[in-house]
């Protein structure tokens, strides 16, 4: 029984996946769920502002953090996070 889940295509495809993958993966499924509770279009504009401020996080990171640490390796993750 085991032996035929773990050879089936389904969990082939799946075994290909990487933590990063697994993780979108998961928010997606996640978000759906919430959608279903919440109402769609509300679950909607939450995703879209979670990509938005990733966005402009990894877009004015670097700005934001001229100022915090110079000449630190940490300046562009503190800027990252001072701008979501």
């Amino acid at each position: 029984m085991i032996n035929d889940i773990l050879h089936s295509p389904l969990w082939t495809y799946f075994a290909t996946y990487t933590w990063l993958d697994l993780l979108l993966t998961g928010i997606l499924l996640a978000s759906i769920l919430f959608g279903w509770t919440r109402g769609m279009v509300r679950e909607f504009f939450s995703l879209v502002s979670w990509l938005l401020a990733f966005w402009v996080a990894h877009t004015w990171s670097e700005k934001l953090a001229m100022p915090c640490t110079p000449g630190s390796p940490r300046r562009s993750c503190a800027g990252f996070w001072l701008s979501c």
